[in-house]
């Protein structure tokens, strides 16, 4: 007989799910602060609502940036100055 656990991923319904944001907050210095969001309903929130949530609920300032001057910035770190 196998005695198995359930995944804890499928512990909770769709419905309401825990969501882990990492928010870089400096990305010279490699600082990052974790956002926890729960009770989010994954089928009916679309990615703007969550954008929306994640800026009420970080006290700081916080914008969206752009993947490629992101990846080009860690390429040339020395040389490009994210600002």
């Amino acid at each position: 007989m196998s005695i198995t656990e359930p995944l804890t991923n499928t512990l909770n319904p769709t419905t309401s799910s825990t969501l882990t944001i990492r928010i870089v907050k400096n990305f010279e210095y490699r600082t990052v602060k974790n956002l926890v969001l729960q009770h989010v309903n994954l089928e009916t929130t679309t990615v703007g609502e969550l954008k929306n949530i994640i800026r009420e609920k970080n006290e700081s300032e916080i914008s969206f940036f752009n993947r490629e001057a992101y990846e080009a910035y860690k390429l040339h770190p020395d040389v490009i100055k994210w600002d």
